[in-house]
């Protein structure tokens, strides 16, 4: 699978007081050969017009892969950057930005969805995809103990068994 799409996941909402108010990340997924980034930017859609959030509702970017198993198709998702997003820390919780977490992946009527968020193509600027095509060289799926969150001295998160990177 390669191409870019787009797709809106929905937040609780960080305006309880203005109903009209729907939250949610636009998702953008950059896949190439199989390889990915998510990148999960905060949004509001009132009376049909969307607007980018400054900074309530966090800012997410995940290295991942799209893997099959005789299960079925999954995605494999990693943190390796974020913004506005706060994580438990302390003696008992890994590392943030070392956790996998594996979603189910469905393609069918050339719609895809991971996690139920339906993705649609979209098109980038040259400078984007080349910005995230850098992030899928430099960043692995697998945490290597490159890039911490705050330092948080905690241990990595344990690899779900039914990922494994080949490289």
């Amino acid at each position: 699978m390669s191409g870019t799409y787009v797709g809106l996941e929905r937040m609780e909402s960080l305006s309880p007081e203005d109903p009209l108010t729907n939250w949610f990340h636009e998702n953008t997924l950059f896949v190439e050969n199989n390889e990915l980034i998510l990148d999960q930017n905060p949004v509001t859609i009132r009376k049909g017009v969307k607007t980018n959030s400054a900074s309530d509702g966090g800012f997410l970017t995940y290295r991942g892969r799209i893997f099959s198993t005789k299960g079925g198709t999954y995605a494999a998702l990693r943190l390796i950057d974020s913004d506005y997003i706060a994580f438990r820390m302390g003696p008992k919780e890994c590392e943030p930005y070392s956790r996998i977490t594996v979603f189910p992946v469905k393609i069918a009527n050339k719609k895809t969805s991971i996690n139920g968020v339906v993705y649609k193509s979209k098109s980038i600027s040259a400078e984007q995809r080349e910005t995230w095509t850098k992030a899928l060289a430099d960043e692995s799926v697998l945490y290597n103990g490159k890039h911490h969150y705050m330092n948080s001295g905690s241990l990595p998160c344990p690899v779900p068994p039914e990922f494994a990177d080949p490289r």
